[in-house]
């Protein structure tokens, strides 16, 4: 709230939705107030149960009344000229419905801003930690496709959920985000109905963000965040590759993450 505050520089509206916090959030969202004028709108909406990333990004959605929606993570700051840069990115690149940017820690170091659409190969090359040590080959890569360029503007098949912009165009065309996913894979299922619906996904350098990364989940222990994973990578390739691979992936993904999890421990 803060960076826009001081970045804004385009007029847009705030919209908060708080999934059901524990601790002084609403409090603090309700008392406070920008002094930036191109914020034109704050709403703060406060749900009753946590209903997870997507279904919260669609409450903020539905209660919007700008034509494009930036959904930006609670630990994610905006720069200087983020939110112009975003809007002439989308008039320069009609074909555009999806946009993420580079993405960078606290100290400036960079954290993966884009990837290829999942496939198993790579699930299991990642979950055995093969991926640092064999590469991205054409049979186990996560990473963008072709020759990845973090200052290259691309199309790539997906970007990443801390700065994920949706144009109006996709807001028509495809939707909303897919509320049966709680958390992880929603960007990439609405990154390939993007795709699906004509419609492209860019990855931009001009544009940049910081990402603390996990901010918001750091309480929540190692086995219910595996649980939230392994139950949203099985929705993700049943919805699209059918319910085989949804089953090979739901015996397949806890045996390689315990195989991988050995692995680290004994190097």
């Amino acid at each position: 709230l803060e960076s826009i505050d001081t970045h804004a520089d385009i007029p847009c509206e705030v919209i908060v939705v708080d999934n059901a916090s524990e601790d002084e959030s609403v409090a603090m969202l309700r008392s406070f107030s920008f002094s930036n004028d191109h914020v034109e709108m704050f709403n703060v909406f406060e749900s009753q149960k946590n209903l997870g990333f997507a279904q919260g990004c669609n409450l903020g959605i539905d209660m919007m009344i700008s034509p494009h929606a930036l959904l930006l993570n609670p630990d994610a700051r905006i720069r200087k000229n983020t939110l112009s840069k975003s809007i002439a990115f989308i008039e320069d690149h009609s074909d555009a419905g999806v946009i993420g940017c580079k993405i960078e820690n606290e100290d400036g170091s960079k954290q993966g801003s884009a990837g290829a659409f999942p496939t198993i190969r790579g699930q299991i090359a990642r979950r055995l930690g093969l991926t640092k040590t064999i590469g991205h080959t054409k049979y186990f890569s996560v990473a963008p496709k072709g020759k990845w360029n973090e200052n290259k503007e691309m199309q790539v098949d997906h970007v990443k959920g801390a700065f994920f912009l949706i144009t109006k165009k996709a807001l028509h065309n495809v939707g909303k985000l897919d509320g049966n996913i709680f958390l992880w894979f929603e960007e990439t299922d609405y990154c390939l109905r993007t795709w699906r619906a004509g419609l492209k996904v860019y990855y931009t350098p001009s544009i940049a963000i910081t990402h603390i990364g996990g901010a918001s989940f750091k309480k929540v222990g190692f086995w219910k965040k595996q649980s939230i994973w392994n139950k949203s990578i099985r929705y993700y390739f049943t919805k699209h590759h059918g319910l085989l691979s949804g089953l090979l992936i739901a015996i397949l993904d806890p045996i390689c993450l315990a195989i991988g999890a050995i692995k680290k421990r004994i190097t």
